[in-house]
């Protein structure tokens, strides 16, 4: 069993690569909606992107991309596994061009009774603060243009409906290097106590802050449509805040350098 095997970084990461690939959207099963031709040349592009982008990282970019793989392959299963997000939550791996050009990495799609079904296209991210920056920039420019993310292979989580789906709430998940490991090493293990780990209440409150902002400043800028999305976003957050605070007694100590970093970043929205 990997269980059995001591803990490593390359060791979570061979497991959460196996997972992400599993579950991952294939571009393939859109060869009827877009023609292989188009097809083709997206996954030609996105592969060819990552090519590059292997190429010219550092070694500590190299391990930042592993415990971000490693990290989003646990926010994955926990969601779907462990309810991280509720019972009405579901985790699907995007495809690796809606990752690479889109910058996606992973849908979350709420199916709550009695509200349409809702999608939110999440960022993972263990990172240096500048690669924050640079992500929150995006999202300012996408409110500003009144363009939000565009998911080009979507399937939800029945396999019902496979489209794209646009004006998709961009939001992003930061743990920083340290709680990431610690948060690996109790993954790689089947530890105890994964299911009501702190993390777990670390990205919802992430989650819940950036909607704030980004709501409060889309109606300060008069995009009333965009405030409006993020409005339908946080009817769906706010009671998994609500919940999640009954479980932490400790809910103001819970963070990391990442969500200081986050905090931070929306001080410019």
């Amino acid at each position: 069993m990997e269980s059995e095997i001591k803990y490593s970084l390359e060791a979570a990461y061979q497991k959460a690569s196996r997972i992400l690939q599993h579950d991952s959207i294939k571009e393939t099963g859109f060869v009827d909606l877009y023609g292989s031709e188009n097809v083709v040349k997206d996954t030609e592009l996105a592969s060819h992107i990552k090519t590059k982008q292997e190429q010219r990282d550092t070694p500590e970019a190299k391990e930042s991309a592993k415990l971000a793989s490693v990290l989003e392959a646990i926010i994955h299963t926990q969601v779907n596994n462990s309810k991280w997000f509720g019972n009405y939550a579901k985790s699907i791996k995007a495809t690796q061009y809606d990752d690479l050009i889109n910058g996606v990495d992973t849908v979350i799609e709420f199916k709550v009774p009695q509200i349409p079904t809702h999608y939110l296209a999440m960022g993972i991210d263990v990172t240096y603060r500048i690669n924050l920056e640079k992500k929150f920039e995006r999202i300012k420019q996408e409110i500003d243009d009144g363009q939000l993310a565009t998911i080009k292979y979507l399937r939800s989580s029945d396999g019902t409906m496979r489209a794209e789906k646009t004006q998709v709430p961009r939001l992003v998940i930061g743990v920083d290097g340290q709680t990431c490991q610690s948060l690996a090493k109790a993954w790689y293990e089947e530890a105890p106590g994964l299911k009501t780990n702190p993390v777990k209440f670390q990205i919802i409150k992430e989650l819940h802050m950036q909607l704030v902002a980004f709501e409060q400043y889309a109606r300060k800028t008069g995009k009333k449509d965009i405030a409006e999305k993020y409005k339908e976003s946080l009817s769906v957050v706010e009671p998994l805040l609500r919940e999640v605070e009954k479980q932490y007694h400790f809910k103001n100590e819970v963070g990391d350098r990442s969500t200081t970093h986050i905090e931070e970043a929306l001080r410019e929205f």
